[in-house]
């Protein structure tokens, strides 16, 4: 079938790009399906160059949106991959300028996607493997397997959505409806096939965690590790990434110590089984500075993140998109310590790159951008937050849409940025922007959606409206509390915001409370030479004198005047 053709190049296109032909997620359903129909997938090319001729037109053949261009059949399309790999002529042959003018001039017209085919477009990522093998060996039988197996995979994802109902559950039915309404299949359905069983395992415990949903994700990423664990063993390439996926996810959780032991043994076994110029080593040495960098131990965690960039520069280069977010990751940990010196150079490298490999609206370049944003903003240069994150979001408006969660996240920076330069009027649209679109898309208790209401509570804090910010920093604190572990720093910040509030409006005993919690917390978080102390000291020197409590306010005057 030429619905199976399609399904099959999202694969290999994933598997080559290392992303999907378009960028879905926390989509609802039907908006997914708007953007399939409306865009055309981003040209392989555009991602990495080396990607240009006979692989990008298979591809694309077999994505293109009207069946009758596709591939007629699965077997069709794994004929011209052999073609490729053999060097010799392929079928499919890129699309001639009018039949380009041509879909160009249609591409607007409504047309009706089902809702199987788009959550096959979203998932069907749990395939790549399969594909692999086509890709990499000339074997006819390996590769009749793995075909076997795709088909095997496609059949279970049909049956998942054919379990959920529409009607009954609305036109906004979300990913998360049908991963929870499905998922629990799984064994049964491959109980003759346990390594097809893992690879949707950990798939769909990734996209659980990309919800937000990290306790529905657990159970999936430790099934696909005992799986692989017991199919393949302990030092095979598919299961250390397995147990890399594990660390990751206990961070989320706040497991800290448990991901750093599960993230140290796969980083052992990535080492001794692979090598250093290895994915899996790279991702294992990348995700433990990551940790690190989490509880911020800052000393432990820069190692780590400098040997991921080095070594991913050594084996993709400069340009590819696991160096640049390595550096990100990198520029990020050394923001957070205030060396912005040597964290811009890194930012601007990355930009650099970004552009001459992805060009200026990918949203790799994008998130790059919005980095060196806050860079500036955190460097007090507010005015250079302002310049750059403008365009920054507009842009991303423009390319990933309002709803993204990229594209928020650019928004609620930029209002700080206009709040911090005076311009409340600026900033307020752009909060409630923000906080209306994380409500109506988010999980109420969603983390992101804390960060939205502290960040407009801390601005009604800055406009005086006291009152209206109470509230809503008890509810981001409410929030947060539920979906970050305990001494979060960023439970803190709310915590600081809150009690800073309720002195102004004379609730002082409420008040020393938040602060102190907020004290603790900052003091397990940050380094003794970070500015956050001397914030800190200063909001209590305020209290214990509004208070009318000397003492305890000279105390911490004193403390607050020696960090100036």
């Amino acid at each position: 079938m030429r619905s199976d053709v399609y399904a099959l190049g999202v694969v290999l296109y994933e598997l080559l790009t290392g992303q999907m032909p378009h960028d879905l997620r926390q989509r609802m359903i039907h908006e997914a399906a708007r953007i399939i129909r409306e865009n055309d997938p981003t040209p392989m090319s555009s991602i990495n160059r080396s990607f240009r001729g006979d692989i990008e037109t298979i591809v694309e053949k077999a994505l293109e949106k009207d069946p009758a261009r596709r591939y007629q059949s699965a077997a069709a399309m794994a004929d011209d991959i052999r073609r490729y790999l053999d060097n010799k002529p392929i079928v499919a042959r890129p699309p001639s300028t009018v039949y380009q003018l041509q879909k160009f001039a249609r591409r607007n017209r409504a047309l009706v996607v089902g809702l199987a085919a788009v959550f096959v477009v979203l998932v069907l990522g749990v395939l790549a493997s399969s594909l692999q093998a086509v890709r990499a060996t000339r074997a006819e039988q390996t590769a009749r397997n793995s075909l076997a197996e795709a088909e095997a995979t496609v059949s279970f994802l049909d049956d998942m959505l054919a379990a959920v109902d529409p009607g009954a559950m609305g036109k906004d039915v979300t990913v998360r409806a049908v991963l929870d309404q499905s998922s629990s299949n799984i064994e049964k359905d491959f109980a003759d096939r346990p390594l097809v069983a893992a690879r949707l395992h950990s798939t769909i415990g990734r996209t659980y965690s990309s919800l937000g949903a990290n306790d529905a994700a657990e159970p999936h990423i430790r099934s696909a590790l005992d799986i692989r664990e017991k199919e393949l063993g302990p030092e095979a390439a598919d299961t250390i990434r397995s147990k890399v996926y594990l660390g990751e996810l206990q961070i989320g959780l706040g497991q800290y110590e448990e991901s750093e032991s599960t993230l140290k043994a796969a980083l052992e076994e990535a080492e001794r089984r692979l090598g250093d110029h290895d994915p899996t080593t790279i991702f294992a040495v990348s995700r433990l500075g990551m940790l690190y960098a989490e509880v911020s131990d800052y000393e432990q965690a820069e190692p780590p993140l400098r040997r991921a960039l080095a070594l991913s520069k050594e084996l993709y280069g400069d340009d590819s998109e696991d160096t640049i977010g390595n550096a990100n990751n990198l520029a990020l940990l050394l923001a957070d310590q205030e060396r912005f010196d040597e964290a811009e150079p890194l930012y601007e490298d990355a930009i650099k790159h970004c552009m001459k490999v992805f060009g200026p609206n990918h949203p790799m370049t994008l998130q790059t951008q919005s980095n060196l944003a806050w860079l500036y903003f955190w460097d007090k240069r507010y005015q250079e937050a302002v310049d750059l994150g403008e365009p920054v979001l507009a842009k991303k408006i423009e390319v990933l849409g309002e709803e993204h969660p990229e594209t928020t996240s650019a928004m609620n920076n930029l209002a700080v940025s206009y709040r911090a330069l005076g311009m409340p009027e600026k900033a307020e649209p752009l909060y409630l922007r923000d906080l209306e679109i994380s409500m109506r898309t988010l999980d109420p208790d969603h983390p992101d959606l804390a960060i939205s209401l502290t960040n407009y509570g801390r601005f009604l804090m800055e406009i005086e409206r006291y009152d209206d910010a109470i509230p809503r920093l008890e509810r981001a604190l409410e929030i947060g509390l539920k979906a970050f572990p305990e001494g979060y720093f960023g439970n803190g910040f709310t915590l600081g915001f809150l009690g800073q509030a309720l002195r102004e409006v004379g609730r002082y005993e409420e008040a020393e409370e938040r602060l102190m919690a907020a004290k603790k917390i900052f003091d397990a978080a940050f380094p003794p030479d970070h500015r956050i102390h001397v914030q800190i000291a200063s909001d209590l020197f305020k209290l214990y004198t509004a208070w009318g409590k000397p003492e305890q306010a000279a105390e911490w005057g004193t403390k607050a005047g020696e960090g100036e």
